[in-house]
């Protein structure tokens, strides 16, 4: 097994959308606004206490295994052997954003919404696929230019280096990360795709 770490940085803006527990009717506690509409949902998102901005590592995981499909072996992809060769060391990854001053004293109302702000909120609606029914989402946003790093642990006895680095080129361009990634969000490129002996 070798170590590879990874620089990203966004071309599209990153959207968080964290999926909570109580969401679920029969343990959900009194929320504001209505079903399918709850305007402090975002309260609830990826960030620490001091406003620092993270995604989970299975994030990372879950991109990459997605945009492993892209790169084919035989007649198929090689998705099945990076899934078991290949590991995401950190459990949050921290990007380079954080929340607005004082995020905690702002309304839905007074958060910024402009993509033009490094961090914004994201209000737009969405279906369910399997429902039809619409739903209002209230996302934390990074606006173009985020970065993470993160580190992969690589069973180079499955995968080859110049494989990873395409996998990981790959998912930045055609697949992305987080959400809304069907219309294009959580893009990115690779600034750096190391390998530590």
């Amino acid at each position: 097994m070798i170590e590879c770490k990874v620089k990203i940085r966004g071309v599209k803006p990153i959207l968080f959308h964290k999926f909570n527990i109580e969401s679920i009717s029969e343990m959900s506690k009194v929320k504001s606004g209505t079903a399918g509409n709850n305007p402090d949902e975002w309260r609830n998102s990826f960030f620490e206490e001091g406003g620092q901005i993270y995604m989970p590592g299975g994030y990372i995981t879950s991109a990459l295994k997605n945009g492993s499909v892209h790169t084919k072996q035989g007649r198929g992809s090689i998705q099945k052997s990076w899934i078991s060769a290949i590991q995401v060391q950190e459990e949050k990854v921290y990007l380079n954003r954080k929340m607005p001053e004082n995020w905690q004293e702002l309304s839905t109302d007074d958060f910024p919404k402009d993509p033009s702000n490094e961090v914004y909120l994201d209000i737009r609606m969405v279906a369910n696929p399997n429902t039809k029914g619409r739903n209002v989402r209230y996302r934390i946003a990074c606006s173009i230019g985020w970065e993470c790093e993160f580190t992969l642990l690589v069973n180079d006895k499955i995968l080859s280096k110049e494989i990873v680095k395409k996998v990981v080129e790959d998912t930045g361009v055609l697949q992305g990360i987080a959400d809304a990634r069907t219309l294009g969000y959580g893009r990115f490129t690779v600034l750096e795709c190391e390998f530590l002996k």
